[in-house]
């Protein structure tokens, strides 16, 4: 009897592991590269029909001119997203219905 609820608190435990990398699988990335002259402080995203961009994807970080990062965000199953970059001269980028999962790669600006 002892074994069954072993066993079953395995099976159980099994399937809190496949739901969670199915919450993994609703993560986008998209590599991020700065073609313009300043520094990209700032990186938001939202669905085409979403006026709210949300939080800052860089949290701090930055994008030096020239240079890229990948960064990663969580929007369901969807490709098509805006994008909308401030730099630190405060100049505002915007790349409107870019497919992550048709071009991984974003330049900003475009």
């Amino acid at each position: 009897m002892m074994r069954s609820w072993v066993f079953a608190g395995l099976v159980g435990a099994g399937s809190v592991v496949v739901a969670l990398s199915g919450i993994c699988a609703a993560e986008r990335q998209i590599k991020v590269i700065n073609t313009s002259s300043s520094i990209i402080t700032e990186l938001y995203v939202s669905k085409p029909d979403i006026d709210d961009y949300g939080t800052n994807l860089l949290a701090g970080a930055r994008i030096q001119s020239g240079a890229s990062s990948t960064v990663t965000f969580g929007d369901g199953d969807a490709c098509v997203f805006d994008f909308q970059a401030v730099t630190g001269d405060e100049d505002m980028f915007t790349a409107r219905g870019v497919d992550v999962c048709a071009a991984p790669d974003l330049k900003l600006p475009q």
